[in-house]
């Protein structure tokens, strides 16, 4: 996810994207309301942004839990390191 750098940077940076995070969702509830008063592209734009930033958090969950609990897949590109 987008905080997976910030151990290294320390809390600066944590703030920083926290920051971000908050603006963003702003912009997504200011979208959402002018979608409900009938601008049909804000409420278009307001649903990308969504998916766009739920889509990579949930590719993240997901990895966490199969780490978790070693559902790791198998690697695809079985042979190709063999001398």
């Amino acid at each position: 996810m987008a905080y997976t750098h910030t151990h290294a940077s320390g809390p600066a940076a944590a703030s920083i994207d926290v920051v971000a995070c908050t603006r963003m969702f702003g912009t997504v509830a200011r979208k959402v309301l002018r979608g409900l008063l009938g601008d049909l592209d804000e409420l278009r734009q307001a649903a990308a942004i969504t998916a766009g930033l739920a889509a990579p958090a949930v590719g993240q969950l997901r990895g966490t839990l199969d780490l978790r609990d070693d559902r790791i897949p198998a690697p695809l590109t079985v042979g190709l390191d063999a001398p």
